[in-house]
This record gives C-alpha cells, sequence and structure tokens, in this order.
C-alpha cells in the first residue's frame, strides 16, 4: 500500500512539474544568402555590415567581395528575413533573397 502511495505521489509531483514549466520553444540558427542590388564598393560593404551588425540576433555577416551577394547569419528568435530585407531597404539597399543557406 505504501508503495501505491509513494508511486501516486511521484507522478502528481511529475505532472504538477510539466505543467508548471512553460511551453519552451529554442531557436533556430538560420544562414540565408541575398543579392544586394545596389552594393558597388567597399564604402556600401561596409555600410550593409554596419546595418545588418545593428540588428538584434545577427550572428555573422560575410561579405563576397567585389560582388553583390551576401551571407547572414542570425537566430531566428530575435530577428527575421522580413528584418533583415526592411533594413536595408530603407536604407537604400534593396535585396533579393536568393536562397537559405541552412536551418
Amino acid at each position: 500500500m505504501k508503495m501505491l502511495k509513494l508511486k501516486t505521489y511521484i507522478f502528481m509531483l511529475s505532472a504538477a512539474l510539466a505543467l508548471a514549466v512553460p511551453n519552451v520553444s529554442f531557436a533556430s540558427i538560420i544562414t540565408i544568402e541575398l543579392q544586394i542590388e545596389k552594393m558597388q564598393n567597399l564604402t556600401d560593404q561596409y555600410k550593409v555590415r554596419k546595418i545588418l551588425s545593428s540588428l538584434d540576433g545577427i550572428q555573422k555577416v560575410i561579405l563576397v567581395d567585389g560582388d553583390t551577394i551576401i551571407f547572414v547569419t542570425f537566430d531566428d528568435d530575435l530577428s527575421s528575413l522580413f528584418d533583415v530585407k526592411t533594413a536595408l531597404s530603407v536604407q537604400g539597399y534593396p535585396t533579393q533573397s536568393l536562397q537559405p543557406v541552412s536551418q
């Protein structure tokens, strides 16, 4: 009888703990490839890097020298593709999504 009560208490305690812990979602780290239409020189590359580094969740920005392609790695809980594209477009650097690199 004591073992049955102990099992019942353990079950009730585990159920209470499961209900007390909030539903936690884990963020994904996403890397995307973007083409920036008006990036022409080193000054534009510097500005693009500065714009993106001011956003929350941006972890890495890789600019390909002599090209209009960039790779952006970000935490999708803190930023989104929409945030990245909007921040660049507002500053005069419209973008085109090429493809997600990893998720």
